[in-house]
């Protein structure tokens, strides 16, 4: 899976509900390191998900914890559309 592969997936579902520039500014800075751990950490509880994922974002510099549920969002599309487990 690659990191361009998820922010045009990100592109294709948001842009017409939030506007290009928002999703630019939430996504546009991943890199594969990130990708893979929010993809580990969504792999847990529902509740572990949502802690793990906030705390994750508020110690990188590249997330900010008030898009928390467009990330589990944007992952769970991702998993569900490729397929992966």
């Amino acid at each position: 899976m690659t990191v361009d592969k998820f922010i045009i997936m990100c592109h294709n579902i948001y842009d017409h509900i939030h506007g290009k520039e928002k999703i630019d500014c939430i996504f546009n800075n991943f890199n594969k390191e990130v990708l893979d751990t929010l993809l580990f950490i969504y792999k847990t509880t529902f509740l572990q998900r949502h802690y793990y994922i906030k705390k994750y974002s508020k110690k990188s510099e590249i997330l900010d914890e008030k898009y928390v549920e467009f990330y589990i969002n944007s992952i769970q599309h991702f998993l569900s559309i490729y397929k992966i487990e």
